[in-house]
């Protein structure tokens, strides 16, 4: 065990959360649809890759927090919310993980 926690922020837009990352011993990637967005991110040195919510381009299980603010509720069908959440389940450690959800 040991080692920093580990943050996927899902639809990251600029990198506002990851940010916050900065002291607080974690490490973290964004993913968002949107490549300015994600260039926007680099540019401030933060670790970001294009990807979807429906599918989350990270190893199953890998992080130890999963944030997605203000994302889900833009997806169009009840089916593409419940992939997202699926998505989002995936990514997380199945004992011990957080999601944090708006």
């Amino acid at each position: 065990a040991g080692g920093s926690p580990v943050v996927v922020d899902v639809g990251c837009g600029n990198g506002k959360y990851l940010a916050c990352l900065e002291g607080l011993g974690a490490c973290g990637v964004g993913i968002d649809r949107s490549e300015g967005l994600t260039q926007v991110c680099r540019e401030r040195n933060l670790p970001a890759a294009v990807g979807d919510a429906l599918s989350v381009p990270v190893r199953s299980h890998v992080a130890d927090v999963v944030i997605s603010i203000a994302v889900v509720h833009h997806l169009s069908t009840k089916e593409r919310r419940k992939k997202a959440l699926s998505e989002l389940l995936r990514v997380l450690k199945p004992v011990g993980g957080v999601g944090l959800v708006t």
